[in-house]
Protein backbone atom coordinates (compact mmCIF):
# COMPACT_ATOMS: atom_id res chain seq x y z
CA UNK A 1 0.00 0.00 0.00
CA UNK A 2 1.16 3.54 -0.75
CA UNK A 3 0.05 6.69 0.98
CA UNK A 4 0.72 10.18 -0.66
CA UNK A 5 1.05 13.02 1.90
CA UNK A 6 1.91 16.89 0.43
CA UNK A 7 3.58 19.18 2.43
CA UNK A 8 1.84 21.95 4.55
CA UNK A 9 2.94 24.78 1.48
CA UNK A 10 1.21 22.15 -0.72
CA UNK A 11 4.62 21.88 -3.10
CA UNK A 12 5.86 18.76 -2.12
CA UNK A 13 4.60 15.27 -1.99
CA UNK A 14 5.93 12.28 -0.33
CA UNK A 15 5.07 8.87 -0.74
CA UNK A 16 5.51 6.33 2.20
CA UNK A 17 5.44 2.27 1.21
CA UNK A 18 3.41 0.11 3.87
CA UNK A 19 4.48 -3.43 3.51
CA UNK A 20 2.38 -6.26 5.52
CA UNK A 21 2.57 -6.30 9.05
CA UNK A 22 4.18 -9.75 10.22
CA UNK A 23 3.73 -9.95 14.05
CA UNK A 24 6.17 -11.68 16.20
CA UNK A 25 8.60 -12.33 13.26
CA UNK A 26 11.50 -10.35 11.93
CA UNK A 27 11.31 -9.05 8.44
CA UNK A 28 14.78 -11.65 7.82
CA UNK A 29 12.53 -14.62 8.72
CA UNK A 30 9.27 -13.21 7.46
CA UNK A 31 11.49 -13.03 3.69
CA UNK A 32 12.77 -16.88 4.75
CA UNK A 33 9.36 -18.18 4.80
CA UNK A 34 7.98 -16.60 1.73
CA UNK A 35 11.30 -17.71 0.10
CA UNK A 36 10.30 -21.35 1.13
CA UNK A 37 6.84 -20.70 0.17
CA UNK A 38 7.46 -19.62 -3.55
CA UNK A 39 10.01 -22.82 -3.47
CA UNK A 40 7.02 -25.14 -2.40
CA UNK A 41 4.81 -23.60 -4.84
CA UNK A 42 7.91 -23.77 -8.01
CA UNK A 43 7.22 -27.45 -6.67
CA UNK A 44 4.14 -27.72 -6.20
CA UNK A 45 3.20 -26.66 -10.33
CA UNK A 46 6.68 -28.54 -11.91
CA UNK A 47 4.65 -31.59 -10.29
CA UNK A 48 2.21 -31.61 -13.10
CA UNK A 49 2.98 -28.64 -15.40
CA UNK A 50 0.49 -28.95 -17.95
CA UNK A 51 -2.31 -29.41 -15.28
CA UNK A 52 -1.06 -26.36 -12.93
CA UNK A 53 0.43 -22.91 -13.48
CA UNK A 54 0.79 -19.57 -11.61
CA UNK A 55 -1.86 -16.97 -11.52
CA UNK A 56 -0.14 -13.72 -14.10
CA UNK A 57 -1.75 -10.84 -11.39
CA UNK A 58 -1.24 -12.40 -7.87
CA UNK A 59 1.00 -15.15 -8.31
CA UNK A 60 -1.41 -18.17 -6.70
CA UNK A 61 -1.14 -21.29 -7.83
CA UNK A 62 -3.92 -22.40 -10.19
CA UNK A 63 -4.83 -26.10 -11.13
CA UNK A 64 -7.21 -27.07 -14.00
CA UNK A 65 -8.77 -30.31 -14.24
CA UNK A 66 -10.88 -30.10 -17.04
CA UNK A 67 -13.32 -27.55 -19.15
CA UNK A 68 -11.75 -24.81 -21.70
CA UNK A 69 -9.18 -22.23 -21.02
CA UNK A 70 -10.98 -19.71 -19.43
CA UNK A 71 -9.98 -19.92 -15.86
CA UNK A 72 -10.53 -18.15 -12.96
CA UNK A 73 -8.06 -17.66 -9.95
CA UNK A 74 -9.81 -18.22 -6.73
CA UNK A 75 -7.15 -16.07 -4.93
CA UNK A 76 -7.80 -13.03 -7.32
CA UNK A 77 -10.58 -13.79 -8.77
CA UNK A 78 -8.89 -12.64 -12.22
CA UNK A 79 -9.92 -14.18 -15.49
CA UNK A 80 -7.56 -15.80 -17.50
CA UNK A 81 -6.54 -17.38 -20.65
CA UNK A 82 -5.24 -21.16 -19.45
CA UNK A 83 -3.03 -21.29 -23.02
CA UNK A 84 -1.41 -18.03 -22.63
CA UNK A 85 -1.60 -16.48 -19.58
CA UNK A 86 -3.26 -13.30 -20.61
CA UNK A 87 -5.54 -11.59 -17.94
CA UNK A 88 -9.01 -11.60 -19.34
CA UNK A 89 -10.41 -7.97 -19.33
CA UNK A 90 -14.24 -8.00 -20.46
CA UNK A 91 -15.89 -10.16 -22.63
CA UNK A 92 -13.38 -12.09 -24.87
CA UNK A 93 -14.95 -15.62 -26.37
CA UNK A 94 -13.73 -15.15 -29.59
CA UNK A 95 -10.40 -15.47 -27.63
CA UNK A 96 -11.50 -18.81 -25.97
CA UNK A 97 -13.21 -20.23 -29.15
CA UNK A 98 -9.84 -20.00 -31.88
CA UNK A 99 -7.21 -22.14 -29.36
Amino acid sequence: MVIFLKSNDNKTTFAITFQPFHTGLSCDIKREIECLEDKKLKSWIQEQPKKRKMCPKCKSGIEKQMGCSNVHCASCHTYICWLCLKVRVGIQKVHFRLQ
